[in-house]
């Protein structure tokens, strides 16, 4: 069994009006109660990342809650880059998304990941 932490929703999509877009924000069960998800334009930097995360709750949940070590932020940044790379480098995938995504203090857990492929190519 995966030991439970920080729930997070990251997600890439290909877009034929917006070109690639990234998704990031609080997610597991919650994810349609809250609806605190960010979307940015692919490419983007790490900063860029970051301040997705500060226009979210989740920037909140990144630094530990009630006691809780901080959570693992670069691997996250590294992970929605990676997600964004993946969409733009290879033309049969027009989605991705991974909920939940537990995040630790040192590394993470993808649970539950979609992967759509475009039928139009």
């Amino acid at each position: 069994m995966v030991k439970s932490s920080t729930e997070i929703i990251l997600g890439a999509r290909r877009d034929e009006q917006f070109g690639t877009t990234v998704m990031a924000g609080v997610g597991g069960i919650y994810v349609e109660v809250f609806n605190d998800v960010s979307f940015r334009s692919y490419p983007l930097t790490r900063e860029e990342v970051s301040r997705m995360f500060k226009s979210t709750k989740l920037q909140k949940l990144l630094g530990g809650v009630r006691g809780e070590a901080p959570r693992d932020s670069e691997i996250l940044i590294d992970t929605i880059l990676k997600l964004g790379e993946i969409v733009e480098s290879c033309p049969k995938i027009s989605d991705i998304e991974i909920n939940p995504l537990f995040l630790y203090e040192k590394g993470l857990k993808a649970v539950d990941a979609r992967i759509i492929l475009n039928t139009k190519k």
